[in-house]
This record gives structure tokens, sequence and C-alpha cells, in this order.
């Protein structure tokens, strides 16, 4: 059951991502014990996103996620793809994509 959804997430992610390229926009999905969300992100701009507990996080573009508002603090690179963690991360408070 969790590999469909992240799968149906994923695809969904994907295709708004396509969209979203277009108007300098993509779309960075986060999986919570909540459930699954996508935050349209504009590129080379900080973009605040407000997640707690996050287990998953999926890109289409270079993205750094920050602990702090407004890209401060601790923050991770990650690559195109899906991220994936045992122990969620706290918080991910704010989002910068590279076009």
């Amino acid at each position: 059951m969790f590999g469909l959804k992240q799968i149906s997430f994923l695809g969904l992610a994907l295709a708004l991502c396509a969209t979203s390229a277009a108007k300098g926009t993509t779309t960075v999905g986060f999986e919570t014990a909540e459930g699954s969300t996508g935050k349209t992100v504009p590129f080379d701009e900080c973009h605040d996103v407000d997640m707690e507990e996050v287990n998953a996080v999926y890109t289409s573009h270079f993205c750094r996620v920050f602990t702090g508002p407004d890209c401060i603090g601790r923050q991770t690179l990650l690559n195109p793809g899906e991220h994936v963690t045992e122990d969620p991360v706290p918080f991910i408070t704010s989002v910068f994509c590279h076009s």
C-alpha cells in the first residue's frame, strides 16, 4: 500500500513539474505522516514551505532544503529524484531550487 501511494504521488509530482517548468517554477513533493503534498516553488528564489516530520522529498531539479525561514539555517543540496529517510526530518522550512 505504501509503495502504491509513493508511485502515484511521484507520478503526479512529475506531471506537475512538466507543466510548471514552462512557468519558471517546479513542484517539490513532501511526504509526512499525515500524507503527501506538493509545493510549487519558483526557480532561483527562496520559498517558505513549513513542513514538519518529513519522511521523503521528491525533486526534479537541484534544490536546497533549509531548516530555517528565508533560506537560512542548516541546508542540504538534493539531486533530482526521490530522497527517503527512516528517521523523519523535524523541519523543512524553506526551499531554493536551481533552474
